[in-house]
Order: structure tokens, then C-alpha cells, then sequence
């Protein structure tokens, strides 16, 4: 009697699962597991792997419940090693205040991961499952690591003196975040590609009040700054004030603009 050959691994791959543990009780007894190409299967006896197969060794991969029974339980895990897999990432709470304005705002940004599975081990020991998707990891390393990417940005924005400048950063941001994000990545099992920072976004009533000029000034000055302001503006007054007024020509006062007597010592002004 011919053996099945059942297409376990393709199917599931196609899907988009990264890692995905086989239906062992919906197969035919002794059927042959056919790998995908770049997929790989890997057996199991007691939670511990004892051979694994790619596309190429994919023949020798027989399922036989009844000759492994007394070894333990058998499992079989699906893993899609070459296909690089998508997350698509953002944050719309990086705190930022717009020191040309003054306001308080936020910022959002958003972008992709590309990754593909290198230890799938790791993986699935770090996730705790073995039908892993990119969502779930999505889920894990956000969870696990989105303070660390709030903070890169912040950093990096700190100090920008107009929220028009932030834009211009785009793109070393997006380097930061890859040489963080490749090593947080390569702790759980997989190799990042590439990383793209797609767009950065503004709050709508920040850019409402921006462009309206509906806001007061709300800079942080500190005490040294603020003294020699109000002094250099006082100066500019005098300067002014000083440049209006007219001398008696008799005892030397001071006199407003247009005075027709001195207001001192009685003096009669007139206009030369």
C-alpha cells in the first residue's frame, strides 16, 4: 500500500505562522511529512528534540505513533526559516515639548520590522508556545521592550528646538532603533532584516494652535536668563524714552516732549 505523502509543513507556512507544532493525531499512521522549501521540520520526544529535517531530508521524516510510543510522546514542529516575516510597530505617546512655542505635546510614529526565525528553539522557549505568528512576537517584544524604543526616541528629540526639526531625524532614529533592536531581537530567536521608520505624526490641536498662534509662550527660563532679558529690554526703553525727552536750557532738566516751560525753574522752552 502506497504511504501518504501529507503536506504538513507548506500549508501552515503559507499562512504566515513562524513556527507551528503539527497535527500529529489528524495523520494517516506512517505518513511521510513533506518539507517546504526553507521550512524545516524538527521532531520531538519528551519536549526534546531528537532529529530535524529541512526539504531536502524530508523523506526519512516518517510519522509512526506506534513504534515511538514506547519512547515517550512524539511531537513535530513546523519552522519557516527563510521566509522574512512583517511587524508593524508604532507609538503615539512619545512625550515632546516644542521649545519654540512652548506647548506640551505628543508625537506618534509608526514603521515595520522585517525578521526572519534563526534559533527557533529560542523562540518558542522565549514565547512559551510553539504556533508562534508574527503577531504574537509583536505582542512579546512590545510588551517587553517598548519603554526601551519610547526612550530612544525621546532622547533623540530632546532639545529640538521646532517640532519642524523632528522630521529631519527620521532617519536617525530609524538607525538607533535597528542597532538596539537587533540585538533585543537576537535574544529571542530571530534576525532582524531590516527596520523602517515610516512617518512621525504630530498631535492635531498642537498643530491647530501652532498654526493659529493661539498659545502664550511657556519657555522655561531659568532666573539668570530671565534677569538679563528684562534688563536689555528696560535699556531698549530708556534708550527710547531718553531719545523723546528735551533738556531745559536754562537749569538742565529733563523735560517731556513738547513742554512749552520748565516745570524746575520756570524757563520758557522753545522749539529750535
Amino acid at each position: 500500500m502506497r504511504k501518504p505523502n501529507l503536506y504538513i509543513v507548506e500549508p501552515k507556512a503559507k499562512e504566515g505562522y513562524c513556527t507551528w507544532e503539527v497535527d500529529l493525531e489528524g495523520l494517516a499512521r506512517n505518513a511521510v511529512i513533506s518539507v517546504s522549501e526553507g521550512c524545516r521540520a524538527v521532531y520531538y520526544i519528551n519536549g526534546v528534540e531528537k532529529r530535524n529535517y529541512t526539504a531536502r531530508s524530508s523523506d526519512d521524516l516518517i510519522v509512526n505513533m506506534r513504534a515511538t510510543a514506547k519512547m515517550g510522546v512524539e511531537s513535530v514542529v513546523g519552522v519557516n526559516e527563510k521566509q522574512p516575516f512583517t511587524i508593524l510597530w508604532g507609538l503615539g505617546d512619545v512625550p515632546y515639548k516644542d521649545a519654540e512655542s512652548g506647548i506640551n505635546t505628543k508625537i506618534g510614529m509608526h514603521g515595520e520590522f522585517k525578521f526572519t526565525v534563526k534559533e527557533y528553539g529560542t523562540l518558542m522557549n522565549s514565547l512559551g508556545i510553539r504556533d508562534i505568528t508574527p503577531e504574537d512576537i509583536k505582542k512579546h517584544i512590545f510588551a517587553k521592550y517598548r519603554e526601551t524604543l519610547s526612550f530612544i526616541v525621546s532622547s533623540e528629540i530632546k532639545g529640538v528646538e521646532s517640532f519642524r526639526d523632528i522630521t529631519s531625524l527620521q532617519k536617525r532614529i530609524s538607525d538607533r532603533i535597528s542597532a538596539n533592536w537587533e540585538d533585543e531581537l537576537m535574544k529571542i530567536g530571530l534576525e532582524l532584516s531590516t527596520i523602517a521608520l515610516s512617518e512621525i505624526k504630530f498631535d492635531e490641536d498642537f498643530l491647530e494652535r501652532i498654526n493659529s498662534g493661539d498659545y502664550e509662550s511657556q519657555k522655561n527660563e531659568n532666573p539668570m536668563e530671565e534677569f538679563v532679558r528684562v534688563h536689555k529690554e528696560k535699556e531698549v526703553i530708556e534708550s527710547f524714552v531718553a531719545d523723546t525727552k528735551i533738556t531745559c536750557p536754562v537749569c538742565g532738566k529733563k523735560l517731556e516732549a513738547g513742554a512749552k516751560f520748565c516745570d524746575k525753574c520756570g524757563a520758557p522752552i522753545t522749539s529750535e
